[in-house]
């Protein structure tokens, strides 16, 4: 016998993953005055638990479902009490309800009557992004519109733009690999493929370019920020939920520092990736303890390098050739292990905050340089996300300091 809407499943699926808990209002709609007989309803009662599935929809701080609903939705909503229902939406509309905020509110301010129980979908506190003087940030009105088809992993979707289906990189985020044709799954990489499929999966979303990047990668992909319809940036959201790294390739970027801020906070927050216990702890990209504890003394100064002849930064895809080897040198690198071996080789500390580690082959940052090398501490760098060496050719590497020096290059 098929469930009706609103009707209580006797078997309830087991969700994959379980939402934060939400507050909805239950209660029985009107009855329709040309309808002998109405469809079984509950009483109207106060039901707190989650969104499971279906109708694009999320919960937010406040308790409220909201999100975007299309005729026909059905969305399952599961119970502290372990009650699970079906809810459908029943208004004919011409399109989704809504797929943009009202003129003048901060997120989608509406409520929409479902099907026997209803839920009233409540105004989403949107989080946007922010410049430095707490001023909201909101998608420029060239922005593109595009309906996600795909999400391929963390960092890559596809979307369809004017009939046209294009395959978008996000700019200023990197996420652990799941999909490279030849190497292993990385840590952390489904987890954070999956939430990217809960943010975009089936979304109308809005496609910022950034003249700073170029319009495509080597690959032929649009480099592209994207915004949801409740005024999030999806490439900020991975990183502040610990489900991407900040990655600038080449040049800053438009929110190079809003990105930065939020992989920090999430960062001390130990959140998804930054966990100790990700993966059962066998990579973690938090830096690695120093092979000598720093003694208990005032916060070292970095030692500026003055080179002879100075080679500023510019490109990792740019073979700088010699370099000074100094302060710090590059003791070696393991391209398999997707690993840097750096050496401090004078006789003060050097904070290694801000510099540059080049795979030039690939024309790639090596992630996780940072932290004080001691005089005469060898210490391992682990690269976290996308592999970047390669491991069949010759690969040099080049290091750079804060200012963007050369320091020292690695052969290869």
């Amino acid at each position: 016998m098929p469930q009706l809407a609103g009707e209580p499943l006797a078997a309830p699926p087991t969700p994959e993953r379980v939402t934060a808990p939400a507050s909805a209002v239950v209660a029985t709609p009107p009855a329709a005055t040309d309808t002998p007989e109405p469809a079984p309803t509950l009483p109207a009662v106060a039901a707190t638990g989650s969104v499971v599935h279906g109708g694009n929809l999320r919960v937010v701080p406040s308790g409220a479902i909201v999100g975007q609903l299309c005729p026909g939705d059905t969305i399952g909503f599961l119970t502290r009490e372990g009650e699970w229902f079906h809810i459908r939406l029943e208004q004919t509309v011409a399109d989704c309800v809504p797929d943009r905020a009202p003129a003048g509110t901060a997120g989608w301010a509406h409520q929409t009557l479902l099907s026997a129980p209803a839920v009233t979908i409540a105004e989403a506190p949107a989080q946007p992004i922010s410049d430095e003087s707490g001023a909201t940030i909101a998608p420029p009105a060239d922005a593109a519109r595009a309906q996600v088809t795909n999400v391929v992993d963390g960092d890559t979707i596809d979307v369809l733009i004017d009939g046209r289906e294009v395959r978008i990189r996000l700019i200023g985020i990197d996420t652990p690999e799941t999909v490279h044709p030849t190497d292993p799954v990385e840590c952390f990489g489904r987890e954070a493929s999956t939430f990217a499929r809960e943010l975009l999966t089936n979304q109308r979303v809005l496609l910022e370019a950034d003249p700073s990047q170029g319009e495509q990668d080597r690959y032929g992909r649009l480099l592209r920020y994207v915004w949801l319809s409740d005024g999030r940036l999806v490439n900020q959201e991975l990183i502040a939920q610990g489900y991407a790294f900040e990655y600038t390739y080449n040049t800053p970027y438009a929110y190079q520092t809003q990105f930065k801020e939020a992989q920090r906070a999430a960062r001390e927050a130990q959140l998804g990736l930054w966990s100790p216990t990700a993966c059962n702890g066998e990579q973690k990209p938090a830096e690695p303890t120093p092979a000598v504890a720093p003694p208990a003394a005032p916060a070292p100064t970095p030692v500026p390098v003055t080179p002879a002849a100075t080679v500023w930064f510019s490109s990792c895809r740019s073979n700088p050739g010699g370099a000074p080897n100094a302060p710090v040198t590059i003791a070696g690198v393991d391209k398999r292990a997707e690993a840097v071996v750096l050496k401090n080789v004078s006789s003060e500390a050097i904070n290694l905050d801000g510099w540059i580690m080049c795979s030039i082959k690939g024309g790639q940052i090596h992630s996780g340089i940072g932290g004080v090398l001691q005089p005469g501490e060898q210490r391992r760098f682990q690269h976290v996300g996308s592999n970047i060496w390669n491991n069949s050719e010759p690969d040099p590497g080049a290091l750079y300091d804060a200012e963007g020096r050369l320091v020292a290059y690695w052969p290869d």
